[in-house]
């Protein structure tokens, strides 16, 4: 057989199978519904408290925690890496509430402006390195707490709006490069404190939402986009003030959840996609406010910690994220060089790296001239798995003749598991090395 027939037979053993596996594909895809999920992950790590702030550091993968109230202030850093809290520092800023953190990715650090300390409000910066506190500067901003902080990492600065000292609230929109705060508007949404805002990186803006001003809350949402700021809602979320935002990276929202209007306080979850607002779980943490929130990029997860009810401060950890999220990952192919019509065995992994429990999917292996996953490539067969609950994982173990109809040459084994999550791109995973076939 020649070398052009035996490649026109290829794809035409390939092309029937590869059919069967996109109709597995597109059948799970009318059958699994995905969504993110609420999980409780901790009930230990810091003691309860409410009025926090928190800051995802994505150079270390860890989420850091720095003061609040509870029965007193705090001035206890702590970093969560996913699996468990530490406190990292007992020393650094004086104890404080209602102060504001953000991280700063262009410098490695994290940091943290003003607050107040049981006497007065502060108007103090400081960073954090991941091993200690340095006060960076004593100028800038007024003093000030319930303010909120974000970095805008395409312009690499720190954005501060509004706040409270008191007596007076603020509504003023601040900037830090890293050496020193400058002031940049005095215009833009009316003054208030205790709302939240986050960094929408895909969008390059920052989003503000709701807070209050006395005994009025609001419920609008504005984008400043580093000249001027812009309402862009006055929909969505009812008003409330206390509540906690983050920005998942990975679909492209910012995240909203809980907060106070009065004595009611509010449970539910909020997405915000750059046009309009919509609620989303359900079910999650109790209704609260005064918690902190932050985006772990690494996990693909909101992270949330804290907070109070009226009656009850909390010190639950937990983690809003994919319902399910399965990862392909190959292992191993033997022999690494084998003959048409010999016998080839691959061992790959499925893995749920979400918060939720999945369903029943099919594991796939293929061979490829380019390890990107199209419908040239060959597919050898797939495998049925059960269902994974979270953080768990399934070896998959299968043994094929390699089709006498294949092109002798070097090929890639690629993995891919069929299940129509919200992140695709690891369903499929390709081998680093080849194998040949001769």
């Amino acid at each position: 057989m020649s070398s052009s027939q035996r490649k026109q037979d290829s794809q035409s053993f390939s092309a029937p199978l590869v059919l069967i596996c996109t109709l597995c594909v597109a059948a799970l895809s009318v059958t699994l519904v995905q969504a993110q999920q609420w999980k409780q992950v901790s009930s230990t790590g810091p003691p309860a408290r409410e009025y926090h702030a928190m800051a995802y550091d994505s150079a270390r993968g860890v989420t850091v925690l720095f003061g609040g109230l509870s029965s007193n202030f705090k001035g206890d850093t702590w970093e969560w890496d996913g699996s468990s809290w530490t406190q990292v520092s007992f020393t650094g800023p004086s104890a404080r509430w209602l102060h504001a953190m953000s991280y700063d990715s262009g410098r490695g650090v994290t940091v943290l402006f003003g607050g107040w300390d049981a006497s007065s409000s502060l108007g103090d910066t400081w960073e954090w390195d991941g091993n200690s506190w340095t006060q960076v500067s004593y100028t800038g901003p007024s003093a000030r707490f319930g303010h909120v902080m974000a970095y805008d990492s395409a312009r690499g600065v720190t954005v501060l709006f509004g706040g409270w000292n008191g007596s007076s609230y603020r509504s003023d929109t601040w900037e830090w490069n890293g050496s020193i705060w400058t002031q940049v508007s005095t215009s833009g949404p009316s003054a208030r404190h205790y709302h939240a805002m986050a960094y929408d990186s895909a969008r390059g803006v920052t989003v503000l939402f709701g807070g209050g001003f006395g005994s009025l809350y609001k419920g609008d949402t504005w984008e400043w986009d580093g000249s001027s700021w812009t309402q862009v809602s006055s929909t969505g979320p009812s008003a409330r003030e206390i509540l906690a935002m983050a920005y998942d990276s990975a679909r492209g929202v910012t995240v909203l959840f809980g907060g106070r209007f009065g004595s009611l306080y509010h449970g539910d979850t909020w997405e915000w996609d750059g046009n309009s607002w919509a609620q989303t779980s359900s079910t999650g943490p109790s209704a609260r406010s005064g918690h902190a929130m932050a985006y772990d990029s690494a996990r693909g997860v909101t992270v949330l910690f804290g907070g109070w009810d009226g009656s009850s401060t909390f010190r639950d950890t937990w983690e809003y994220g994919l319902a399910f999220d399965l990862k392909a990952i190959f292992r191993r192919a033997s022999p690494r060089a084998v003959i048409i019509n010999g016998r080839l065995k691959l061992i790959a992994r499925a893995k749920n790296i979400g918060v939720g429990s999945s369903l029943p999917t099919t594991v796939y292996f293929h061979l490829s001239t380019d390890r990107t996953l199209d419908d040239t490539d060959i597919l050898l067969g797939g495998k049925a798995i059960p269902a994974l609950a979270p953080g768990k994982n399934k070896k998959v173990k299968m043994k094929f003749t390699v089709p006498a109809i294949i092109n002798p040459g070097f090929y890639y084994v690629i993995v891919e598991v069929a299940a129509s999550d919200a992140k695709p791109r690891n369903n499929v995973m390709a081998s680093k090395y080849t194998i040949q076939v001769y």
